[in-house]
């Protein structure tokens, strides 16, 4: 899966520019971004791990406001406990137009139900919730960030006995093409979109007149005059 996952990311990173790229990784090994024409590269992580240059906590950015270009999500919301909160921050430290690239478990998949269910990943991970694309999607337009592309991988079931078999590399190939929402693992890119402030034209006002106009009656002297 990690593989299949580091491909799908050197097919996005060249395509990506800027001066600053921020991962955030559930693993303790990060993606590589070698690929990317961006200068700066830096892992942040709440835990002391050897590839993490700085340590948050409470979800809340050690980063200047506006001075990132990418940010990598890689698995990381299927491990943050606030990740409404991680979602905010991102969107504050992401400059206009910058983009966000999101890797996370599918729990509609068997992948993402052993994972929901296990009991630790990795080094004692443990997830604390999965979420469906189309969940992170709605979030994702709340804090005004456009979702370019998505794509699903991993079809194969997470079991020994069925790995590299030619009937399930058919069959995976044949998902991966049609893109079925079954994958174990989604793939989603998005931009910060922001709107442009139009101004409202102004009313015309009308001068107040200083010498009031009266207007003539039907009981006024001069239209009596007029009558007789």
């Amino acid at each position: 899966m990690l593989s299949e996952q580091q491909a799908r990311l050197d097919k996005t990173l060249p395509e990506l520019f800027g001066f600053n790229l921020l991962q955030l990784s559930a693993d303790e090994t990060p993606m590589n971004t070698e690929t990317s024409n961006i200068n700066n590269h830096f892992c942040l992580h709440q835990k002391p791990y050897d590839h993490a240059q700085a340590f948050f906590e409470n979800s809340a950015l050690p980063i200047e406001t506006q001075s990132i270009d990418t940010v990598l999500l890689h698995h990381y919301l299927d491990y943050c406990q606030h990740p409404h909160d991680l979602l905010k921050e991102v969107n504050r430290v992401t400059i206009p137009y910058g983009q966000l690239i999101i890797f996370g478990f599918n729990p509609l998949s068997f992948l993402g139900a052993k994972t929901a269910i296990a009991k630790g990943v990795g080094k004692g991970l443990k997830p604390h919730q999965l979420f469906t694309l189309s969940k992170l999607i709605d979030w994702l337009k709340l804090i005004d960030f456009k979702v370019l592309e998505t794509e699903f991988g991993c079809y194969t079931p997470p079991w020994p006995w069925l790995q590299k078999r030619p009937f399930t590399e058919k069959l995976e190939a044949q998902l991966h093409k049609h893109q079925w929402p079954l994958g174990g693992y989604y793939y989603l890119r998005a931009v910060k979109q922001v709107t442009p402030v139009t101004p409202r034209p102004l009313k015309k006002r009308h001068r107040p007149s200083f010498i009031p106009v009266m207007k003539p009656s039907l009981n006024s002297s001069i239209h009596k005059d007029n009558k007789e």
